[in-house]
């Protein structure tokens, strides 16, 4: 997270996530994000193939 405040939904699971949280998202599991504070909420997104086959 690089700046605002978010809500994290990680399959049945919600967690607030903030400026310099990390997160982990293994293959496969539903996701969603929503901004919940009062300015732009910006992220980074980094992926990698499960095999390099």
């Amino acid at each position: 997270m690089l700046e605002g405040e978010g809500l994290m939904e990680i399959g049945n699971e919600k967690q607030v996530v903030r400026k310099h949280d990390v997160i982990f998202l293994p293959p496969g599991v539903e996701h969603a994000i929503s901004n919940t504070g009062l300015v732009d909420l910006v992220f980074l997104v980094v992926t990698s193939p499960v095999s390099d086959d």
